[in-house]
């Protein structure tokens, strides 16, 4: 799916460590995240630096995992689409949006204006939701595009005969007006009975738990929410580290032969430094005897009158 079947036994590479490449190391990465068997996914801006074909397969990947597992997936996805711009230069300058094949394999869309929810609801139903609003759509604009552009003084266009005068143009007013609208209305009653649904009804509560206490291994507490206990997951984070390094050898065996070389060093230095302690102490104490009897030796007799 994410076509880096070739790059199985290559590192991912670092700084100094040459590796996969920019696009392959994004896609590892993509494919880390869906291994795992997270409920709820955040996707942020995970199609950037992937080609339209490639962005459209893991979106469709993304559709099956959450019809299949029954999961619940937050994206925003920009795919590069070529755009010409005549009066800035001659050639196909890059925009970053969404297309409308991956557009239409979602089930809601959310459109914000400054931190504001200026719209959630259908896909299909979005486009007119801010036509009736008076915003005119131009000639082969996708949705998304049409979407966006609606949030952008710099590129929205009002409809024959609407202005910004009658038109809400601001992030509060679009907020305003979609509170107002039908699909304010319904997202608002669907949320209110939600909340009265979880608050009569255990019956998902009492599986959930259940399906998190068949989960746990042995040994972790029925009361930890965590289903692996503490010795696990530092044997586990421990065997991932041990693994990490061993990929790279190079940066492991001059480590080790660094270190090596240092400690000799040192421990050498050390050695070397009291040897030459000890002789000299052993000098000092030569002398100090030496000197001891002759001062005994020659010692003046005392005589009394």
């Amino acid at each position: 799916m994410l076509n880096i079947s070739h790059t199985k036994n290559t590192l991912v590479g670092d700084e100094f460590v040459r590796g996969v490449s920019g696009g392959e190391r994004k896609r590892v990465s993509i494919a880390e995240m869906m291994a795992t068997r997270a409920r709820v996914q955040c996707w942020d801006n995970s199609t950037r630096g992937l080609d339209a074909s490639t962005a459209l397969d893991f979106v469709k990947s993304l559709r099956i995992m959450t019809d299949v597992l029954g999961q619940t997936t937050f994206v925003t996805l920009y795919v590069p689409v070529l755009v010409r711009f005549p009066r800035i230069a001659d050639e196909d300058i890059p925009s970053y949006q969404a297309g409308e094949g991956i557009y239409d394999l979602f089930d809601k869309v959310m459109v914000l204006n400054k931190g504001r929810q200026v719209f959630f609801g259908p896909p299909t139903e979005a486009r007119a939701y801010f036509e009736n609003l008076g915003y005119k759509p131009l000639p082969r604009q996708s949705t998304p595009d049409y979407l966006t552009g609606c949030t952008d003084p710099n590129e929205r266009q009002f409809a024959p005969g609407r202005s910004s005068k009658d038109v809400p143009s601001n992030p509060e007013a679009l907020e305003y007006a979609f509170r107002q609208s039908s699909f304010g209305r319904e997202l608002e009653q669907s949320r209110e009975s939600y909340k009265l649904y979880q608050e009569t009804d255990r019956a998902d509560q009492e599986a959930f738990r259940e399906a998190v206490a068949k989960d746990k291994k042995k040994g972790v507490s029925k009361k930890s929410p965590y289903t692996l206990g503490f010795f696990g997951q530092v044997k586990a984070i421990t065997v991932r580290q041990f693994q990490q390094k061993k990929q790279d050898t190079f940066f492991l065996t001059t480590s080790f032969t660094l270190s090596t070389v240092r400690i000799v060093l040192i421990f050498g230095f050390l050695s070397y430094s009291n040897a030459l302690a000890d002789f000299s102490n052993r000098h000092r104490r030569c002398l100090l005897q030496s000197t001891g009897n002759s001062c005994r030796r020659f010692h003046p007799f005392k005589v009394s009158l």
